[in-house]
């Protein structure tokens, strides 16, 4: 009896150190991998958890996210030593197109200007062919405007017409080219209502919304 105790206590005694054993190993295989150094970029290291944040932040493969992580390390530098405003901490997407095309006209590389686009409401209705048909058309235009000039969204102003819409054209928040929508009507500032303005064989009606730019990827102008 005596002995079978003897033996549990001693293999309990066993099991427990194997057991501390693997743990320690897993701690110290885990320490190792949060220091691995994936590259080093002007002195400063690229360690194994950035990487794997970076590879599932951007949906990358090993390979590509190691060259992207050296990219972006030179552009941070770059953008210190030519004391170029950037914020701190991650960039996303957009911060880091418009950071780098800072950078590149800093280093006073040839890059194309940002594209602008304006976003709009639109209304649009096709003159018709004879004159009086024309001015019943552009009295039901002249009352979308007053209901939008009310409060109304475009859309929601020809809801409340009740017309045939078969030669109408109702555009929601759409995005365009600045140079596609009339001057004057993309010189207009945001939260503004156009005046009905003759274009594309009928009459066309603005409500302003935003003016964006688009910044040229880097791989525009490397």
């Amino acid at each position: 009896m005596m002995r079978s105790i003897r033996l549990y206590f001693r293999c309990l005694f066993t099991f427990s150190w194997i057991l501390m054993l693997v743990v320690c190993v897993a701690f110290t295989v885990q320490a190792f991998a949060d220091d691995q150094v994936v590259a080093v970029v002007n002195g400063q290291t690229i360690k194994a958890p950035e990487l794997e944040s970076h590879m599932s932040a951007n949906q990358l493969g090993r390979e590509l996210a190691v060259e992207d992580l050296i990219d972006l390390q030179l552009v941070r530098s770059a953008v210190i030593a030519n004391k170029i405003k950037a914020p701190s901490g991650a960039w996303s997407a957009e911060i880091r197109t418009e950071v780098e095309y800072a950078l590149a006209k800093a280093l006073k590389l040839d890059v194309p200007p940002p594209r602008k686009y304006i976003v709009v409401d639109h209304a649009w209705i096709k003159d018709e062919a004879e004159e009086k048909d024309r001015a019943v058309t552009l009295a039901l235009l002249v009352k979308l405007r007053d209901l939008v000039k009310a409060g109304s969204s475009i859309p929601e102003a020809f809801n409340k017409l009740i017309v045939d819409g078969s030669n109408w054209h109702i555009g929601d928040h759409e995005e365009y080219p600045y140079d596609v929508i009339p001057a004057e009507a993309s010189d207009l500032p945001p939260g503004s209502l156009s005046e009905i303005l003759p274009g594309d064989e009928g009459k066309h009606l603005f409500k302003i919304y935003a003016k964006k730019e688009q910044y040229p990827s880097s791989a525009e102008f490397r």
